[in-house]
């Protein structure tokens, strides 16, 4: 039996450059070694004609730390927030968010959650 797997969305490797550049990657590997913060945020990209992953990103002590969540998993389970909030977006809206171009669709999201998540990965 032959299964289909789409290919990923030709912008996810520039989402995660941009990413990188702003914040930490973490990988989350156990639901029993999950990080702490006040707030995290999920952007499912799941608005592409082609394979897109869910990121999630939460604040630290210094920063924003992030990472892919795997296939299958829910990101609530790797990261304990007491605050979340999320969107299905493409991934070229979550590029132009990372880059200032756009704001993420505000008719998905908790704004003040954004809001502190941008603070922390756009410092003055």
């Amino acid at each position: 039996m032959d299964l289909y797997l789409p290919a990923e969305d030709p912008l996810v490797p520039d989402v995660e450059a941009a990413l990188d550049v702003r914040a930490t990657r973490r990988p989350l590997i156990s639901p029993y070694l999950r990080p702490s913060s006040h707030v995290a945020l999920w952007l499912c990209a799941c608005v592409s004609d082609a394979a897109a992953p869910t990121w999630v990103m939460w604040l630290e002590t210094v920063g924003v730390a992030w990472s892919r969540v795997p296939t299958g998993v829910d990101e609530r389970a790797l990261v304990d927030a007491s605050r979340w909030t999320g969107a299905h977006v493409d991934p070229a809206e979550v590029l132009s968010w990372l880059e200032s171009r756009a704001a993420l669709p505000d008719d998905q999201v908790e704004i003040s959650v954004v809001e502190l998540v941008e603070q922390a990965l756009r410092p003055s």
